[in-house]
């Protein structure tokens, strides 16, 4: 099935957008931008934690179980991947992905691929951009891109040798 075609895919694009006028209308402003935000990191993340530690997860037991449209693997994961975003950012804003990486890990799990998810993520991750302002700290930004490579980085490597 092509991913474009789905109905599914389609309600996933469409949404985000509450959750983006909610952040325009509360100033909110995410930390990093331009390509890390678009491109860079919905693929790291998503190699790292769909394509490595989802994979990973579904060959247990605890993975293969399903609760609704939801498995355990995907459950766990996108709460790791928040979690992610909680250290990183350093407040409760990265509790909001936990709901972006269920869908995420749906479609991971829907298409058994994760080009989907890049294009979703990337796509989630465009609306964000669109209300950062140029007053934030360069050096923020490239102590949130450090971060945020320093821990992929360690689940892409590190988390695969555990679990096997």
């Amino acid at each position: 099935m092509k991913f474009w075609r789905d109905y599914w895919f389609g309600i996933a694009l469409l949404l985000p957008l509450p959750f983006w006028g909610l952040f325009y209308v509360q100033g909110w402003q995410p930390i990093t931008k331009g390509w890390t935000l678009l491109l860079i990191a919905p693929v790291l993340e998503e190699v790292a934690f769909r394509g490595t530690i989802q994979t990973l997860l579904i060959r247990t037991s605890f993975g293969r179980t399903h609760y609704g449209l939801i498995s355990g693997a995907n459950l766990l994961t996108a709460f790791l991947f928040s979690l992610t975003h909680v250290i990183v950012h350093g407040n409760f804003f990265g509790l909001l992905t936990l709901f972006p990486g269920l869908i995420f890990g749906f479609f991971r799990e829907r298409y058994q691929c994760l080009m989907p998810v890049i294009v979703l993520h990337g796509y989630y991750n465009a609306g964000l951009l669109l209300q950062i302002s140029d007053n934030v700290p360069i050096n923020r930004i490239r102590n949130s891109n450090f971060i945020v490579f320093s821990i992929l980085e360690r689940c892409v490597y590190v988390l695969p040798k555990l679990l096997l």
